[in-house]
């Protein structure tokens, strides 16, 4: 859990992927300013230097490819299907690259988005799935860096990964999602530091 403390206007707070943000009023004539993050391993301090009051009460607007996947990332939590492959191009490509647990595999349009995400839905039990970085590359292309834990429906058998998704949207629609994961245990991991 991350709190994020964020000046502006106005004062007021919300929860979203498993962080809370807490927005407050700022004074423009107090320079420098702080942006406090508490997570819960550190207690880290950004100093925000060349503050500019232009940008003060603009809103940000998200691209096209975030408005995009963050819909079908709330119809994803409702496990409504049909509303999930909606979100996809008529000439989609999903690509899951394997992880040491799960095969790799191919899906093509409408067709394959309805059965891998009905794989994922009717399958596997979601103990947990975060969202915990977005990094969007222009409008049409966006990196999502999570991770998952789950247990299969049929033998009871878990799955931890990391993954980072890449989307590529074009008028609205995913027309592409690639994923790289691995289910290696983070104690797991060689070289001179050791886990992860």
């Amino acid at each position: 859990m991350q709190v994020h403390l964020v000046f502006g206007h106005p004062s007021f707070f919300y929860k979203y992927n498993n962080q809370i943000y807490i927005q407050v009023l700022s004074c423009r004539k107090l320079l420098p300013l702080w942006k406090l993050i508490v997570n819960m391993k550190s207690l880290i301090y950004f100093f925000v230097k060349d503050f500019n009051k232009r940008n003060f009460n603009k809103k940000v607007m998200k691209t096209q490819a975030r408005q995009a996947v963050d819909k079908m990332f709330e119809v994803f939590a409702q496990q409504n299907i049909d509303a999930i492959v909606d979100a996809f191009s008529d000439d989609t490509v999903l690509i899951h690259h394997g992880t040491q647990i799960m095969p790799s595999a191919k899906f093509i349009g409408k067709e394959g988005a309805r059965m891998f995400f009905e794989f994922n839905i009717n399958a596997l039990e979601v103990v947990y799935f975060n969202i915990n970085e977005f990094v969007e590359a222009g409008n049409d292309k966006l990196f999502v860096f999570g991770n998952e834990h789950f247990i299969s429906k049929q033998d009871q058998s878990e799955m931890k990964n990391r993954w980072v998704q890449i989307y590529t949207v074009k008028d609205g629609l995913i027309t592409k999602m690639e994923e790289f994961a691995s289910s290696a245990a983070p104690e797991s991991y060689g070289g001179n530091a050791g886990g992860l």
